[in-house]
């Protein structure tokens, strides 16, 4: 399994598009979770989360 590092370094050299959704499937139930504790409304606790990803 690669690490996050190993991940990161894929997807920002744009050697493995995979590498990002990787990462999206192994954090996004905890980005989402802290969204949804801090904004307590979903459809916007769904936007944060996305917009974690994005940047």
């Amino acid at each position: 399994m690669d690490t996050d590092e190993d991940l990161q370094e894929l997807a920002s050299a744009d050697e493995e598009v995979q590498a990002v959704g990787d990462l999206y499937r192994r954090h996004h139930p905890a980005v989402l979770r802290v969204t949804q504790a801090l904004l307590r409304q979903g459809a916007d606790a769904q936007d944060a989360a996305q917009e974690a990803f994005l940047k």
